[in-house]
Order: structure tokens, then sequence, then C-alpha cells
């Protein structure tokens, strides 16, 4: 598991990687981090035994906050570490390791791109060098929240909107060519905050969803599961 220690390491705040065996007790851990505040947000066991975190550096790279990405042995040591931003927050919500042995990361950038907070994809090589980069979003707060690779190369991206849709915030889901260039987007919401977190595609070559509809009946906080077709287009929820 990955996550944020104020208790432990060198700073303010830091990325904190714990390993445990099959019943849950601790194995071993590892702390990453500078005087700054920095936390992980997701990690991924990589092929070669070891691991992928990515997560956000508030003291290292160039600005307020910048999308880390660290590589580990299987010992949870680091190997390598990249930072990717601009002068504003930058953040990486997920990572996942690609066919060819390198990762893609999707989060926050309010660097780039062209509203106030933009979905971020970036894809690097087996070393965490940047290959590419790409923003989605508009006027308002957009983020990704998980990045998977699809069975024709591309990618496809869900998060949330405050550009698109109907509400304040809505699901927003991405598809992209195997250079993150847009093939389409859908966006899923009602007047209330809804928001995907995670997204897979599935046998049929459709997409499965779950997220959060507050737009609901209920008029609570509900979990949200939406089956869309390959083009995006929902089946059913």
């Amino acid at each position: 598991t990955v996550g944020y220690t104020d208790s432990y390491g060198s700073g303010g705040g830091d990325v904190w990687l714990i390993k445990t065996d099959a019943e849950g007790n601790k194995t071993w851990e590892r702390t990453f981090g500078g005087q700054g505040c920095d936390w992980g947000s997701y990690v991924q066991q990589t092929r070669d035994g070891g691991y992928i975190i990515t997560g956000c550096a508030g003291y290292y790279g160039s600005g307020s906050g910048d999308v880390w990405l660290i590589k580990t042995d299987a010992e949870g040591n680091k190997l390598w570490d990249k930072t990717f931003g601009g002068e504003e927050y930058d953040c990486g919500n997920y990572v996942q390791q690609t066919r060819d042995g390198g990762y893609t990361i999707t989060g926050i950038t309010d660097s780039y791109g062209s509203g106030s907070w933009d979905v971020w994809l970036i894809k690097t090589d087996a070393e965490g060098n940047k290959l590419w980069d790409k923003t989605f979003g508009g006027g308002g707060n957009d983020w990704g929240e998980l990045v998977q690779q699809t069975r024709d190369g591309g990618y496809i991206i869900v998060g949330v909107t405050g550009s698109y849709g109907s509400g304040s915030f809505d699901v927003l889901l991405v598809k992209t060519d195997a250079q993150g260039n847009m093939l389409w987007k859908k966006t899923f919401g009602g007047k209330g905050d809804d928001g995907g977190f995670f997204a897979q595609q599935t046998r049929d070559g459709g997409y499965i969803i779950a997220g959060k509809i507050t737009s609901s009946s209920s008029g609570k906080v509900d979990v949200w599961l939406i089956k869309t077709d390959s083009e995006g287009n929902k089946l059913w929820d």
C-alpha cells in the first residue's frame, strides 16, 4: 500500500510505502520525501517484481506541487524518480505499467492546459523519461482518476469534469489513441456532484465505470456503476 506519513521520514509529509504478508503483517516500509509535503496516490507491482508509485512532490520539482514517479526494487529501495510539472499545482493520481515496459500516468495539472485544473496524461519509457503528454479539459476544474491501456494500444481515462456535462461535476470518460490523441469523450451526470474513480475495458470491447452520484433519486451520495459500449455510449447504469 502507498499513502502519506507525517510520523516518519524527513519532512512535513512523506510518501509511505508498506509491504505486508498475506495476513496483513508488515514486512517492510519505506519513506520518500523532502522538507515539503509529499504523498503517494497509487502503487502497482511491476513485471520485474518491484513497484511503481505516483503521487505529488511538494518539495522536489519546479512548482507548488509536481507529479512524482518513483520506481523501486522488490524490497522498496528507490531505483530512480522523476518529477513532471510547471509553476502551479500538478499531481499524479494513477500509474500503470504499459505493454512496452514504460508507464502511463494520469492526474491533475494546473500548470498546463486550458482551465484551472485539467486532466493530465503522461507517457514515459521504462526509465521514467517523458515521451509525450496530453491535457484534456475546459474552463472549469477537470482531473483524471485512472488510466488503463486498452486492447488497441490506446488509453481510457476516467475522472471528473467541471467543464462539461450537466452538473457542477460529472463523470468524464476519455478515449485516446496510442499517442494520447483524444478520439472521443463522454460525460455522465445530473445536477449534483458526480464523478468517476475507476474504469476498465470489458470483454465485449466496452467499458465499466465505478464512481459516485449525488444526482440520483435517493438524494444522497450513491455508488454509481455505468456500462458503456466501445464508443462510450451508456448501455445501462
